[in-house]
């Protein structure tokens, strides 16, 4: 398999999305080919937390309340009202996974000695303008903590989750899987102290489990709700559409016999997850969606 054309990323009004084609040519031993494969890749900037933290201002509902902070911001920071100036926080970093650049802060001063630095930090790598230039150093999201999380009993003890729910878009079609994922904390919830962060943190810590929704009987509504969750978020006639429109990785595959048969459609596809934290009354808080996701468990 070899790969060729590759076009330079267009970046979209919307901010959202960047796009780059890829053909992937298949060929035998002989260097007949044998398929080709042409691939529309979108970035989907939704993973970055400082965009996430964007879209938590036009839709509310859907995501926690969140503050975007560019690498470079004026410092000391003023916090406007609506996230207030009492933490706790989650100061989170994009490039950050597995939990890495996640910080749970509860007071300005802690909010201000990381930002500062990370402003640090960038000033004293190489490339500074050049990095800038290209929007590649990583920005800031500020989010209030959600003090009302719902805890799952397992084992005995009480824990920290999220749920991953997975998405298949067949064009311009969204199915969701009927089995969403739990990931736990790796450690059993204690308090809102957060000097022990693994019992906080429920994606990629160490010792982190990963179960079903269906074997929690308190999560027996979830499905359900999820539906309606994921019409909101996926559908790109839902307001606001901005954020998701023109995010679909549009993939197809010819064999040889049909490779030049101007009738042949390639239909987009693509398969996405939505991470999503649970409160104490069943609301569902969106932390990101991935546009290339692990599926297995």
């Amino acid at each position: 398999m070899s790969i060729k054309n590759i076009s330079k990323c267009k970046k979209r009004p919307n901010d959202f999305a960047s796009w780059g084609t890829v053909q992937l040519i298949d060929s035998d031993s002989g260097k007949n080919v044998i398929a080709v494969a042409d691939i529309s890749l979108a970035k989907w900037f939704l993973e970055s937390k400082y965009y996430l933290a964007k879209f938590s201002l036009q839709l509310p509902s859907v995501c926690p309340t969140s503050l975007p902070l560019d690498w470079d911001i004026e410092l000391p920071l003023t916090l406007p009202d609506y996230i207030g100036d009492v933490g706790p926080w989650v100061l989170k970093r994009d490039g950050g996974s597995g939990g890495r650049e996640v910080y749970f802060v509860q007071s300005m001063e802690e909010i201000q000695k990381l930002l500062e630095e990370g402003q640090l930090l960038e000033q004293a790598l190489p490339f500074l303008e050049e990095r800038q230039k290209e929007g590649l150093i990583p920005n800031w999201a500020l989010q209030k903590y959600i003090s009302n999380l719902q805890l799952l009993p397992y084992n005995g003890h009480l824990y920290k989750f999220h749920v991953r729910a997975y998405i298949l878009m067949v064009d311009e079609l969204y199915y969701l899987h009927n089995r969403p994922e739990i990931r736990l904390a790796s450690t059993p919830f204690v308090d809102d102290v957060f000097n022990d962060i693994s019992q906080h943190l429920t994606n990629g810590t160490q010792g982190a489990m990963r179960l079903l929704a269906s074997e929690f009987t308190l999560l027996e509504s979830l499905t359900e709700k999820l539906v309606g969750f994921a019409e909101l978020v996926m559908d790109p006639c839902a307001e606001p559409p901005s954020p998701f429109t023109d995010t679909t990785r549009e993939t197809g595959w010819r064999t040889k016999d049909v490779l030049f048969t101007k009738s042949t459609q390639w239909k987009p596809i693509g398969i996405y997850a939505m991470d999503l934290m649970v409160d104490t009354d069943m609301n569902l808080w969106l932390l990101e969606v991935n546009h290339s996701p692990s599926v297995s468990i």
